[in-house]
């Protein structure tokens, strides 16, 4: 229990580093579904732009999160 609320801390403060609309983006591909076009009807922007900010959005929570989750992938 405890390593879980460590966990969800530490993924909270890596999407609070990122923008707006990357947060956006991230939770609304990777959480809930959404895909690249709707996401892009939702916000008002272009496909390509979603594609972009979702790109580097991962990038930033892998650079922050890199090390947390790679223990977890060797069990298995």
């Amino acid at each position: 229990e405890f390593e879980r609320m460590q966990l969800k801390e530490r993924l909270e403060s890596a999407l609070g580093t990122l923008t707006d609309v990357q947060r956006r983006v991230v939770l609304m591909h990777d959480l809930e579904g959404f895909k690249h076009r709707e996401i892009a009807t939702e916000l008002g922007v272009p496909e390509g732009t979603v594609r972009s900010h979702l790109f580097l959005a991962r990038r930033a929570l892998r650079q922050l999160l890199g090390g947390l989750m790679q223990g977890k992938n060797d069990d298995g």
